[in-house]
């Protein structure tokens, strides 16, 4: 952390990981998903610009350093338009398939005997 916050190359400090060296403009949920709520909790309360750590995650313990904050917004259609239409077609499928299966079922009865006859076998084709 000391050689960090005195300039030293990131690339030049700690352990080699699978893990990227840095993230761009992670919204905080997703942060959440891949590093788990405590570590994006911690980022969320770190200052702007300046080495900290170290951050455990559920990959281990991370010296970080939070390049930008963006505040968020309410999205607007056109940044969404197609997550709502693709929700909205699956939903109009799934209404649709109901549909056909209800209608379907219209034509059969179903009949559920309490007990098994004496010569039946379970599995068995007689």
């Amino acid at each position: 952390l000391a050689r960090l916050q005195a300039g030293a190359n990131p690339k030049s400090v700690g352990d080699q990981s699978l893990l990227p060296a840095s993230t761009k403009e992670s919204p905080a949920d997703l942060v959440a998903r891949d590093f788990g709520e405590p570590f994006a909790a911690a980022l969320i309360a770190l200052p702007v610009g300046v080495w900290q750590g170290p951050v455990t995650s559920g990959y281990g313990v991370h010296l970080v350093r939070v390049s930008r904050r963006t505040p968020g917004h309410p999205a607007t259609l056109s940044e969404v338009r197609t997550s709502v239409e693709r929700d909205w077609e699956g939903y109009t499928r799934a209404q649709a398939k109901e549909q056909y299966y209800r209608k379907l079922r219209q034509g059969y009865s179903v009949v559920i005997e309490a007990e098994l006859p004496a010569t039946a076998k379970p599995g068995g084709s007689e």
